[in-house]
């Protein structure tokens, strides 16, 4: 009895000794991922401001782009505007030909000339 007894205390000791080195192996991992955590924190903190600069360049580019897009059209529409002022005009002179055309042929037509 007292052999079998030694014998549980020596794989007692055994397995201790070695859950030992399991929970400093686990420790020494432990403390390495957090080295590269850290690191790849780091990393990804720079790659955020570098994302952002671009995206408030790109802003910047897109505003400016509006602003001269709007600046074309206002220039565009003021024509059109001026161009259709000009067509009214033209427009309402042939209509009165027109009319007087009609008239003509109307009073030639009952004899009135």
């Amino acid at each position: 009895m007292r052999s079998l007894r030694d014998k549980m205390d020596a794989m007692d000791t055994k397995l201790s000794d070695r859950v030992t080195k399991v929970g400093d192996r686990i420790d020494a991992w432990n403390m390495q991922l957090s080295a590269k955590d850290d690191a790849l924190g780091a990393k990804s903190d720079a790659l955020n401001s570098k994302i952002d600069s671009v995206a408030n360049r790109l802003d910047a580019k897109i505003d400016s782009f509006g602003s001269r897009l709007d600046a074309k059209i206002d220039a565009r529409v003021d024509g059109l505007s001026g161009e259709l002022a000009t067509m009214r005009t033209w427009a309402i002179g042939l209509y009165i030909a027109l009319a007087a055309g009609v008239f003509a042929t109307m009073a030639r037509g009952f004899g009135w000339i």
